[in-house]
């Protein structure tokens, strides 16, 4: 059965922000029946979209504990959890390339020339202040500027990997959860960044070039017919590697 998402849906969830567990009712064209019930995810057949997959489960509001045969599961749609984004899966690929430029470049060494500016430590310019990064970011923003460096820890070569997520997803909050190395969308509730929370790269005061900003990411979206593999071989996935090399 082919089944169409409820994009608008998605939409609304991206626009909101809402994490990774934010989900869609298939709809079929049934008046009497208009959701598509299950009880094993065998029921719910494969996806028509490679970047989602089916969830066999209560749709939101239903009381799980209601003791009624009236109460069932539902198709719902949710992110694919298996996207690996370890540039070693990847080999001879942009991907992996622009990963080991970025490894390579002196400029994630020298990334906070101006103190006090965004994504750096200091007397943080203007309104802002320091976030839990202890570098200077705007207020209340959903996507926190995270240093290069972090208690002893580099993260160069980690805007690539979050790039690649953004770029398969079509969505600029995706990033690479580094314990597991699977793209995932960001959850402000849940653990830091790089570890699954939100956040991207800052140097000089700015994004890392290598991300793309909305409107480009979204000029460049497979969309329902991506593969991790094809977009790993994008050279347009990815913005350029910050200079300099060492």
């Amino acid at each position: 059965m082919n089944h169409r998402v409820c994009l608008g849906f998605l939409l609304l969830c991206g626009a909101l922000g809402i994490w990774a567990g934010c989900t869609a009712i298939f709809r079929v064209p049934s008046k009497d029946d208009p959701v598509v019930r299950c009880q094993t995810i065998d029921d719910c057949g494969e996806h028509d979209d490679a970047r989602y997959e089916y969830v066999c489960d209560f749709a939101d509001g239903v009381d799980r504990n209601v003791g009624t045969v009236d109460v069932s599961k539902v198709c719902i749609t949710a992110y694919r959890p298996d996207v690996s984004c370890n540039p070693e899966n990847y080999q001879d690929t942009v991907f992996a390339a622009k990963h080991e430029e970025a490894k390579r470049s002196a400029a994630y060494d020298e990334a906070c020339p101006i103190p006090g500016v965004r994504g750096c430590r200091g007397n943080c310019m203007g309104t802002m202040e320091l976030n839990d990064f202890d570098v200077c970011d705007a207020d209340n923003t959903e996507i926190p500027a995270v240093p290069t460096t972090y208690e002893g820890e580099h993260f160069d070569g980690f805007d690539v990997q979050d790039q690649f997520c953004r770029a398969f997803f079509c969505d600029e909050r995706f990033v690479c959860d580094q314990v597991a190395k699977q793209c995932i969308r960001c959850n402000s509730d849940g653990p830091v960044y790089p570890n699954g929370g939100c956040g991207q790269i800052y140097l000089t005061g700015a994004p890392s070039s290598v991300y793309l900003d909305a409107d480009i990411l979204g000029d460049v979206c497979v969309g329902a017919d991506a593969r991790p593999e094809d977009i790993a071989d994008m050279d347009s996935a990815f913005g350029p590697v910050p200079a300099v090399s060492k």
